[in-house]
């Protein structure tokens, strides 16, 4: 992949939690641009102290509804 054509189409996140609490499951659902060939996908305190346990972590490809665009998409259609 050339370098330029590299950068950050979309981004999602999960969370905020504080305190401790029970194991509890937890989902998000995001769209990923449709031209997309890579994802990285970071897990982690952002900046706060303490402990995060994860358990089960799963990556899943799921049907794009037909309405469901991201704006990297809606940036190239705009071209």
């Amino acid at each position: 992949m050339r370098p330029e054509t590299c950068g950050l189409a979309c981004a999602a996140a999960l969370g905020p939690w504080s305190g401790t609490f029970a194991w509890k499951e937890q989902s998000k659902r995001f769209a990923v641009p449709i031209n997309a060939r890579e994802a990285i996908c970071r897990v982690g305190l952002l900046g706060a102290t303490g402990k995060l346990d994860i358990d089960g972590l799963r990556v899943r490809v799921t049907k794009r509804a037909k309405e469901e665009k991201t704006k990297a998409d809606k940036t190239k259609e705009e071209k």
